[in-house]
């Protein structure tokens, strides 16, 4: 995807000092990232949803992700691997599942395939898991998914219990329900195809 630029989106809770130092980095990959998005969920906590909310708002088609927990040091490796075919994204690979994966150490997409969260909520409703878990169920709809190693320097707030959202106490209950609903979420989508859903621009679901 050479000469094509990017919006970065960062979903912020009550990292304010760690976000602005992620921003500044960002800004270092000026010549691929041209937008800075910043979604502050400490006013407002929509969830996991809110950062796929901030991306409709981009100028951009492509769509860089990451998480506020860190700074991720090879936004460029995922860029060179991007070719709008699949979602780029960096991983500790035991995270991954054979439904889905995560976007919180970087991550790479197209804005259209955000239309797979339309289909989730005329299916469920705006529920409980996808404002918990809207990554899992983003990138289980979507399917396809190349991972490579994270490079990542995590802040210390990562770990703080008060903030990380994998140290609550329902965070593995929560996970498990979610995935629970992602088999028949994707035979959902399967009957529609894919393409359809993207191609689709009456939407009114996910907006901010």
């Amino acid at each position: 995807m050479k000469n094509k630029m990017m919006t970065a989106v960062v979903l912020k809770y009550k990292r304010f000092k760690e976000t602005e130092e992620i921003k500044k980095h960002l800004e270092t990959h000026d010549d691929i990232i041209d937008e800075i998005i910043i979604w502050d969920n400490s006013v407002n906590n929509l969830g996991t949803q809110a950062k796929f909310m901030a991306a409709r708002q981009a100028k951009n088609d492509i769509i860089y992700t990451q998480d506020d927990d860190c700074i991720v040091n090879n936004i460029r490796e995922l860029y060179d691997l991007y070719d709008g075919t699949q979602i780029i994204n960096a991983v500790d690979p035991r995270t991954n599942t054979r439904l889905d994966t995560l976007i919180g150490w970087g991550a790479i997409y197209d804005k259209s395939w955000i239309n797979v969260l339309d289909e989730y909520i005329k299916l469920y409703g705006r529920d409980k898991y996808i404002i918990r878990d809207a990554e899992r169920i983003f990138t289980a709809g979507v399917g396809k998914w190349h991972s490579i190693k994270q490079k990542i320097t995590e802040f210390p707030s990562a770990h703080d219990p008060n903030i990380a959202l994998y140290l609550q106490p329902e965070h593995k209950q929560m996970r498990e329900e979610a995935q629970g609903r992602l088999k028949n979420f994707k035979e959902h989508l399967d009957k529609i195809g894919l393409d359809n859903i993207y191609k689709n621009k009456n939407i009114s679901n996910y907006r901010l």
